[in-house]
């Protein structure tokens, strides 16, 4: 991996030294034609793929085993696809630490005075009676279920299903009897207790939760942000026991919108939150209308339980107008998981905003950038077909399989993790060989830039 990120920033410097020198050599003549010819091959100009872009590359070929037992075949009907960009870049970025200095930073940012603690050791009385009273409800539901099941021919899963159930919540409701019994009378106030990872305060009389979900890694899978307080939710939709909003959307003509910002305003207050919490210089990736119903009716397109209030809109930190987060499924990549780490992992942010503020924001793996490159030259498409013919097969043969077929030849954005820096990767220009018929561990991906294979599963390699 090492040598990986060493190719990638030598590989630059030796093709921008290699354009110099085809200015200056050769008679006076001849000199326009070699200009012009490296150039073409050292283009930074993502345009250079435009007449190959939705060709599909059909070739077949075999590759004798270094073992000498046989032939690797690979058959490859590949769509070539490339984004609509003018130019790519490389850009490093850090995760996002999960340290108890963040933890505290961002609740102190959030919540305007008091931030208290929402661990279920924490909790106060009337939070665990309330849950209590739910389990007790459930294992009553669950009860009358098995009941009704008992002795009935054909319905062996459902009763299976709702034993199990009543299982759980005689369980959960045991668990919060004992909490109760030693649980404080109000909400205990952190008081720089930043170890856990659930609080809960005010933010402009509003009550609010603040949710950390650690990756295990020494960053953060999720950090969510949302309102408890019943009052944020649409007149249409307060007493109900679960609220919630659509995370699709039916309706999409804003003056469908019971909001009374427009979504340029909306979308200025989405990013001056996300600015105090320390995340600048987002791309905006997605927005649409928030949607609300209620949880328990058909969703339909034409259901009354749907109403607009409210705006919804999804940043990524990104280079060169592309959002990081487009590419959070890259050569069929997305939740395959290396040594404990996603190696695609989604760094959305989402944030809901109506006339109450921000009201829910959902941060995916945060990080913040670096550094970047921008208008990093890219080898033609010629060049890596010819890495590919000469590697494939060995890439095969070290995961033991005698054949390959692929039909997708894609360039995009890979988040490729630093060896020297575990909370540091850099996002680059590769090119993903892939098919969803052949299973992922045949993933095959080459850097944009310099030519270099990018193994995904190094333990498995025959290459040291």
């Amino acid at each position: 991996m090492r040598r990986i990120k060493e190719k990638l920033y030598m590989g630059t410097f030796i093709l921008a030294a290699f354009c110099l020198a085809g200015c200056s050599a050769g008679d006076e003549g001849s000199s326009g034609k070699k200009e012009a010819e490296q150039k073409k091959e050292s283009s930074a100009d993502v345009g250079q793929f435009a007449a190959e872009a939705g060709s599909i590359w059909n070739e077949s070929w075999g590759v004798k085993r270094t073992d000498g037992e046989g032939t690797i075949h690979v058959d490859l009907m590949a769509h070539v696809e490339v984004p609509g960009l003018r130019q790519m870049s490389t850009v490093e970025v850090q995760t996002y630490a999960c340290s108890e200095r963040n933890k505290r930073k961002m609740a102190e940012t959030i919540f305007d005075s008091h931030v208290s603690l929402y661990d279920e050791k924490h909790l106060p009385k009337f939070e665990i009676q309330e849950r209590i009273d739910a389990w007790s409800k459930a294992e009553s539901e669950e009860q009358k279920a098995v009941r009704e099941l008992e002795g009935e021919n054909g319905s062996q899963a459902g009763f299976d299903l709702h034993k199990e159930n009543l299982r759980e919540a005689r369980e959960m409701a045991a668990k919060y009897e004992r909490l109760l019994k030693k649980a404080p009378e109000d909400f205990t106030l952190a008081e720089g207790n930043f170890t856990g990872n659930d609080y809960i305060g005010k933010r402009d009389g509003i009550q609010y939760r603040l949710s950390f979900d650690p990756d295990g890694a020494g960053g953060f899978a999720s950090i969510n942000i949302f309102a408890q307080d019943g009052e944020v939710y649409p007149d249409g939709l307060k007493g109900e026991e679960d609220p919630s909003y659509m995370e699709y959307s039916y309706i999409s003509q804003a003056d469908d919108n019971r909001c009374s910002l427009e979504k340029e305003e909306a979308e200025k207050a989405a990013r001056q939150f996300l600015q105090k919490l320390g995340f600048t210089d987002l791309l905006l990736a997605k927005e649409t209308v928030l949607e609300w119903r209620d949880p328990e009716a058909q969703i339909n397109a034409q259901s009354d339980a749907a109403f607009v209030d409210g705006w919804r809109f999804i940043f990524s930190p990104g280079t060169e107008g592309a959002p990081f987060s487009d590419y959070a499924d890259f050569a069929g990549l997305s939740g395959v998981i290396v040594n404990g780490e996603s190696i695609l992992a989604d760094c959305s942010i989402t944030v809901a905003v109506t006339d109450h503020g921000v009201i829910r924001a959902k941060l995916c793996n945060p990080v913040t950038v670096i550094s970047s490159v921008p208008g990093v030259k890219l080898l033609p498409l010629k060049d890596i077909k010819n890495v590919i013919r000469k590697e494939l097969g060995v890439f095969l043969e070290g995961r033991e399989r005698s054949s390959g077929s692929y039909s997708h030849l894609e360039l995009g954005y890979y988040r490729l993790s630093d060896p020297e820096h575990g909370d540091r990767h850099t996002y680059l220009p590769v090119w993903g060989l892939w098919s969803g018929n052949e299973g992922l561990f045949s993933t095959f991906l080459v850097n944009a830039v310099d030519g270099s294979v990018i193994d995904l599963y190094p333990e498995w390699s025959p290459r040291q």
